[in-house]
């Protein structure tokens, strides 16, 4: 019997897999981000200010998405006042 040949992808395999090239580029920001790291500590103070930043931005977006939700959920429960509006 002869072997089978390698099955080819299709135009939309081949486009869904160029799409899809995040897991490739990890191991390429990894060697950037080593490459980049011993420039890092003369400026440590305003890397570390810039994580702390990011990271209370997405808090404080976090917290208003939780808060909406539950004050719309508040709003839709049985006997809840109407706020006014008509």
């Amino acid at each position: 019997m002869s072997a089978s040949p390698a099955k080819k992808k299709s135009r939309g395999e081949e486009a869904l897999a160029r799409f899809h090239e995040e897991g490739r580029l990890t191991a390429y920001d990894a060697k950037h981000l080593a490459q980049l790291w011993p420039y890092i500590p003369p400026h440590r103070a305003y890397f570390m200010g810039s994580i702390r930043a990011l990271a209370l931005c997405v808090r404080a977006r976090a917290r208003s998405a939780l808060v909406m939700s539950r004050a719309w959920t508040r709003r839709n429960e049985p006997g809840a006042r109407s706020p006014g509006i008509a």
